[in-house]
Parts: structure tokens; sequence; C-alpha cells
């Protein structure tokens, strides 16, 4: 289980960039799962984010290549502790500004 922290100003610059995008990288080639005459049941593929390195792993049905399983694996610092519910993106650009020395207005939109 990966460390929290308790508030975004306790994330680091790299880890709030990646909460209003990612930059992803193609991780593996397709893992493959074979069925009977080697046909393809299943496959899943796995990305990482160049600057926080979150693995985003999908796994997609052969039968009609819809998506079956997501999966993020977080590094630690990156997940909020318990309790705080969804992050709003205007609480990351918030947290941003001010992680750069700016005082903001206004208030914080999501639940703390």
């Amino acid at each position: 289980m990966p460390t929290t922290i308790s508030d975004l100003s306790n994330s680091e610059s790299e880890f709030l960039i990646c909460r209003e995008s990612h930059k992803w990288e193609v991780k593996t080639d397709y893992d493959i799962t074979l069925g009977t005459r080697k046909t393809i049941v299943q496959f899943t593929r796995m990305w990482v984010c160049e600057r926080c390195k979150t693995e985003k792993h999908i796994t997609v049905d052969a039968t009609d290549f819809t998506v079956v399983k997501r999966r993020m694996v977080y590094p630690d610092g990156y997940l909020l502790e318990k309790g705080h519910g969804r992050v709003l993106v205007a609480d990351v650009r918030r947290a941003q500004m001010e992680a750069l020395g700016y005082k903001t207005k206004g208030r914080k939109r999501g639940r703390t």
C-alpha cells in the first residue's frame, strides 16, 4: 500500500501536474492470454507516466474488444488520505499556484 498525503499542499510538483494530465508512455507490449487453439481470450497493456511513474493497466476482452478491467498503481505520496473524496482539477490548479508562492482567492471546491 503506497504512502498517502494529508493535503494537496504536501504533494510533489510532478504529482500536481499529473493530477491535471499524465504523460503516458507505453511500457510493455501486449500481455496476451490464450485459450484453446491459441486464440486470444484477452490482452493487457501497461502505460507508465514519464513524470510521476503512475502505472495504468488496461485489460481488453478479445471477443468484442471492450475494456474488462482497469487498474492504476500510484507511487508513494501521490494519493490523498482516505476521506478526502474526489480531487477536483480546480483544486489542483490552486495548489499548483500556491506551490509557486502565489496567494489565491476564493474557496477550495472539493471536499476536505
